[in-house]
């Protein structure tokens, strides 16, 4: 069967989502009410099978040859998101998994979707302070800056429309990504963000980061500052562990 969990109950799924949970920070966010989203399990008192989203990162976990709740989450993709993607504000999602049983029964789930396979990486620094003097990394012209309200008022920034986008990539809005998260930019000559970074999903002492560069301005070690940055930040508040997920193919 397929039935949607009510969110004072999620803690029964936690045991199942163990394998997730050390590098999935959205599923941590999502068990402690604190992002958005849902999860579905095969039985309300004793499940063993788990699937869920927050924002656009989906999951799916526990015993994966259980035919009648796999129907369901190819139903809830067929009936319920794809439909109403634009509505959800889904323009694009990752699904991850665990077990590896999951390899055979997933093309089935998602036939007709088109799904496209991508190997991922996590990288976690878990040290009590950064080991490289990285201020000496930003260049005379550029400026390292707090993402904050008044950088949002600075209209004639260029790229400043991607940085917004970016803040709400994994927050509900631009209020409630300054309520719960923190990021900074790099800013050339006052006229364009270059490069970016930003936590996402802070909680249980940890936190994500998502980190884009402009691509006229990679491979000059911009996302290096933004992100140390972002980690000493982080050091600063109390945080413990910050994470990274990128592509298995972004060898830099």
């Amino acid at each position: 069967m397929f039935y949607q969990l009510d969110p004072s109950n999620y803690q029964i799924v936690r045991s199942i989502l163990n394998d997730l949970l050390d590098i999935h920070l959205s599923i941590v966010s999502l068990l402690e009410g604190l992002s958005p989203g849902a999860i579905f399990v095969d039985d309300l008192d004793q499940p063993k099978s788990v699937f869920g989203y927050s924002m656009r990162r989906f999951f799916l976990e526990g015993t994966p040859d259980n035919d009648e709740f796999n129907q369901g989450v190819r139903g809830f993709f067929n009936d319920t998101l794809y439909p109403n993607a634009a509505e959800m504000k889904f323009p694009h999602y990752a699904l991850h998994y665990s077990p590896d049983g999951w390899d055979d029964v997933i093309p089935h789930i998602l036939e007709g979707n088109f799904p496209v396979r991508e190997g991922r990486h996590y990288y976690a620094f878990k040290d009590s302070q950064l080991k490289h003097d990285w201020r000496s990394l930003i260049p005379e012209g550029f400026v390292l800056r707090r993402i904050d309200q008044g950088l949002l008022a600075e209209s004639q920034l260029e790229n400043l429309d991607s940085v917004i986008e970016e803040l709400q990539s994994e927050r509900t809005s631009v209020e409630d990504f300054f309520d719960k998260s923190f990021g900074f930019c790099l800013v050339r000559e006052n006229e364009e963000i270059v490069a970016w970074c930003m936590s996402e999903y802070n909680c249980a002492g940890r936190c994500e980061v998502g980190i884009e560069t402009v691509e006229d301005y990679q491979r000059r070690s911009f996302a290096t500052v933004t992100a140390s940055a972002v980690v000493d930040q982080a050091l600063s508040t109390g945080i413990s562990e910050v994470g990274w997920h990128c592509y298995a193919s972004n060898q830099a």
